[in-house]
């Protein structure tokens, strides 16, 4: 942008009283698509004003798909695969309680808590299933995710108010959006942790 659009801006910013002369901190934050590739990606960048009058900054990029079982070649593949696995995982956990109920009738249950090789298949089950219950929610929150071809926010850009400037309701819409991909995001980078340490 030009110097004196950016001056304009920050004016703007001043007169609405979202920047002042002591302020701290402004964060960026949006949302951005590629429908290439089916992405959205969150992006927050921060910006830091020190007392020394430095600028420091960071950013923070997470992405995810809301469309995550599009049919195509690979998608049969996929389904069986995660059925295969969550059938296994399943299984194997019937097969731990087999043998602590054949501990229990044989008095050893103290023998089976004390191995360190079942609490290490515990700690596998629980973040196994908890990572696809992290997925299953996933997968219900963004089942029903809808976004516009547009989002009117701007009525009258040359109004001296922005209340007037605006459209609440559309802002609202764009609003809601937002939360979602960024609900879908926590949610992505949720699953990503259970699905890595199990």
């Amino acid at each position: 942008i030009t110097f004196r659009k950016a001056r304009e801006m920050v004016t703007y910013l001043k007169d609405g009283g979202f920047i002042a002369g002591n302020t701290e901190r402004v964060t960026l934050d949006f949302v951005t698509f590629n429908a290439e590739v089916n992405l959205f990606v969150s992006v927050k960048v921060t910006f830091d004003w020190t007392p020394a009058g430095q600028i420091r900054w960071d950013w923070e990029i997470q992405s995810t798909s809301v469309d995550t079982y599009t049919v195509s070649a690979f998608f049969w593949a996929r389904i069986v695969s995660e059925v295969a696995i969550l059938i296994m995982c399943i299984f194997n956990i019937f097969l731990e309680l087999y043998d602590i109920m054949a501990e229990i009738k044989a008095f050893r249950l103290g023998q089976y808590l004390t191995s360190p090789f079942n609490w290490v298949d515990w700690a596998f089950f629980v973040t196994h299933m908890a990572a696809w219950a992290q997925w299953a929610t996933l997968l219900a929150s963004t089942s029903g995710f809808k976004m516009a071809t547009e989002y009117r926010i701007l009525t009258d850009p040359s109004a001296i108010s922005r209340y007037f400037q605006t459209d609440p309701a559309e802002e609202h819409k764009f609003l809601t959006f937002k939360s979602d991909v960024n609900l879908a995001v926590q949610g992505f980078a949720r699953y990503n942790v259970l699905s890595g340490i199990s």
